[in-house]
């Protein structure tokens, strides 16, 4: 099965978060060991599902730390 790469301004309509949100999670994806963001230039495609987890990872590391 294909992926399903979408823009920053696809994922942030979306979720209902801001694109500048978006952009910082992409780059914290870009740094990660392993990551399937993808840099063209200066465009980001991102995987939908791989925005999924990652917005999970956050979730669940945001709640142990509190």
């Amino acid at each position: 099965m294909d992926k399903v790469y979408a823009t920053p301004a696809q994922l942030a309509s979306y979720y209902q978060i801001s694109k500048s949100m978006v952009y910082k999670m992409a780059k914290k994806m870009l740094h990660e060991p392993g990551t399937q963001a993808i840099r063209i230039g200066s465009l980001i495609r991102i995987p939908t599902d791989a925005f999924q987890e990652f917005l999970e990872r956050q979730t669940q590391e945001g709640e142990t730390q509190e």
